[in-house]
């Protein structure tokens, strides 16, 4: 009776930790739904669902599921105006991903990187954009057909347009257009020239635009035959208005403008509208759309501002929050976990406690008979060694074996020494190499007066990876396998080893110091699994001592 009360406590203890079928089952289907429901297009009003369903399936749920739930928490804490807490969410579905299963999800594993893509350009963090982008395409790739990976290359346009990295985009313009046309898809690669015209104009090379120009208003389906063009493609307007100011179509170029001031774009067309004033000679106008075109400015530049500031609060303000949430939820989960690991622990040693011993007896009149089996075993065996050692002796080898056994020592003991030198030799050498270049001269030179020289370019920036992947390649290996590190990341932890300040690595990255810093404890997590950032440099310095 005693016996079957302590199995039924044990069983109420596993009972109240797990999840029946039942419940399982109405998970999921409820998992489901909610994923339909946001594929149809439905904006989230509240975050209690999705948070409901991340608890739930953290505890129970496959990898796929848990990767689901935090995607599912990460839009409605969006669509809730909550743009740092949803891209933490989205970082957490793609650590709860398991790539390395063939049933992985890998088609909501892409759409994560496609919200955080859209997450970083409204924050206009383009090679934070272009990071997820390029893991966004890698997915696409996997999961659907030509056509759909072309589709999700093409997104590559956007990080470049604002990074102002002209030669990938056209790059990138002429690639996927060359594939629409080859897969049948006239419409899209129409619209790939829809950027490729107004780049042209900027760069004066006319012919080309109007032929751009040409082929996506007559090819795109966005145009109609009296030139509007589909809602939320207004820009079009702009840039067609600046395409015609260069061609000296002054006439229509204004009327493009009005058609553009209906949406807004007030900076951009009270700039064209001066160049149309100018090329007229109205003075008065000239006058009056200078005052407006610097006042559209003054007020660009001030919303950016607020914009930035905001969130760059918002993001201090969650980051740190999260940090004092998660260290409370880690104290509690710890004491819960203690407390149950000792209840069962405790119950579990009464149920088994006469089994054990009754075991215990059984296995020790074994033991003692493998004992004796193994005793007379290792006594026939000694003598034999016996035997053969007085024989060795005999023939005078007892030296020739302790000789050879010493020199066997000292050869292994030079080995090891011989390759720790080397070691370090060649990592002190690379990074020494690495230390003089050209390249780090110059982010020396930003970094000691950034009032006269700017942050460094992309094109400075991609100097400065060549340079670490020549120099220490095995270091820059390891940074860069599997594409675990964002680029702000990456650069940070160059910028680290060379000895840059926290300070100035913020400044050479255009880049907030709370963002450093939450960039350090990222690269220390995924590089070193470990905690916090001031370790990180460290760390860095071993992994270099040791490639």
């Amino acid at each position: 009776m005693f016996k079957k009360t302590l199995y039924i406590l044990v069983a109420a203890c596993l009972f109240v930790a797990c999840s029946t079928p039942s419940e399982k089952a109405k998970m999921q289907k409820l998992l489901e739904q909610t994923l339909a429901t946001n594929r149809s297009g439905e904006l989230f009003t509240t975050d209690s669902l999705t948070q409901r369903l991340v608890d739930y399936f953290d505890r129970f749920g496959t990898s796929n599921e848990q990767m689901q739930a935090r995607y599912l928490l990460g839009r409605s804490l969006f669509d809730m105006g909550e743009a740092p807490k949803s891209l933490q969410a989205y970082y957490d579905a793609i650590e709860a991903a398991d790539t390395t299963r063939t049933d992985c999800d890998f088609y909501t594993l892409q759409v994560v990187y496609g919200q955080m893509a859209r997450i970083f350009h409204e924050q206009n963090l383009p090679n934070d954009e272009l990071w997820a982008v390029q893991h966004y395409i890698n997915y696409a790739r996997k999961v659907g057909d030509e056509l759909y990976y072309v589709e999700a290359r093409s997104q590559l346009v956007r990080p470049y347009w604002t990074m102002g990295d002209i030669e990938g985009l056209l790059q990138v313009v002429e690639e996927s257009r060359r594939d629409y046309l080859r897969l049948g898809d006239k419409e899209n690669a129409a619209d790939e020239l829809g950027v490729a015209f107004s780049v042209y104009t900027v760069q004066g090379k006319l012919d080309k635009a109007r032929e751009a120009l040409g082929i996506f208003e007559k090819e795109s389906g966005l145009v109609d035959k009296n030139g509007y063009i589909v809602k939320g493609r207004e820009h079009y307007y702009v840039m067609k208005a600046f395409y015609l100011l260069a061609v000296g179509k002054v006439d229509s170029a204004e009327l493009y403008l009005r058609r553009a001031q209906t949406y807004g774009y007030q900076s951009d067309v009270s700039k064209g509208l001066l160049q149309v004033y100018r090329k007229r000679n109205n003075v008065d106008s000239v006058y009056h759309y200078s005052l407006l075109f610097e006042a559209a400015q003054d007020s660009l530049h001030k919303q950016m501002s607020a914009e930035a500031i905001s969130q760059m609060s918002s993001l201090y303000n969650y980051t740190r929050s999260e940090r004092l949430a998660q260290q409370e939820a880690e104290k509690a989960r710890k004491a819960h976990q203690w407390i149950f690991i000792i209840s069962v622990a405790a119950i579990a040693g009464l149920v088994f406690g006469i089994n054990t011993y009754r075991r215990f007896q059984r296995r020790r009149r074994e033991e003692i008979r493998k004992f004796s089996e193994a005793l007379s075993s290792a006594r026939r065996e000694h003598l034999q060694v016996q035997a053969e050692l007085k024989q060795l002796k005999e023939k005078d080898y007892e030296k020739l074996i302790a000789d050879k056994e010493q020199r066997e020592t000292e050869l292994l003991h030079t080995i090891g020494e011989l390759q720790a030198a080397v070691g370090r030799q060649s990592a002190e050498g690379g990074l020494s190499t690495f230390e003089s270049s050209d390249i780090v001269r110059i982010f020396k030179g930003k970094a000691s007066n950034p009032v006269e020289h700017p942050a460094p370019t992309s094109a400075e920036w991609r100097l400065l990876d060549m340079q670490v992947s020549k120099d220490v390649p095995q270091f820059y290996e390891a940074l860069t396998k599997d594409n675990a590190l964002s680029p702000l990341e990456l650069h940070t932890c160059c910028l680290l080893i060379l000895g840059f300040a926290e300070g100035d690595i913020a400044n050479l990255t255009e880049s907030a110091p709370q963002a450093i810093t939450t960039a350090k404890t990222r690269a220390n997590q995924k590089l070193f699994s470990a905690k916090g950032s001031r370790s990180l440099k460290s760390n860095l310095i071993r992994l270099l001592n040791h490639t």
